[in-house]
């Protein structure tokens, strides 16, 4: 298994945003770095990487949650409900259990005003 600095180098050569994928990494290599950002952020980031992991599929197909709500929770804009996150996960066919201390955590914690777009 890649290492996390490994891990990370990729996704920046690549283009994309290391944050997305450390929860990926995380429940892969069972080990825990220290957390960056908020929680709201940090369970943005796993559905984002969620979302890339099954292919970044159109959200529109990929489950039966509405679009803007999913894009809102990708974004970071929005924390949904717990049956939301778990319609959202199966949609990307990936495992709730993996997620829901972040959505706790994301849950108790205040929502900050932010930008941003998940665009398919």
């Amino acid at each position: 298994m890649a290492s996390w600095p490994e891990t990370y180098t990729v996704t920046h050569v690549l283009r994309a945003r290391p944050q997305d994928l450390l929860h990926l990494w995380e429940c892969a290599s069972g080990d825990r770095l220290p957390g960056s950002g908020s929680s709201t952020d940090r369970l943005a980031a796993a559905l984002r990487g969620a979302w890339l992991a099954a292919g970044a599929p159109a959200l529109a197909v990929a489950s039966d949650v509405d679009v803007a709500e999913a894009r809102a929770a990708l974004c970071g804009q929005l924390v949904p409900s717990w049956p939301t996150v778990n319609a959202l996960l199966a949609g990307f066919r990936a495992d709730p259990a993996a997620f829901e201390a972040l959505w706790v955590s994301a849950r108790a914690a205040p929502l900050k005003p932010r930008a941003g777009a998940v665009t398919s």
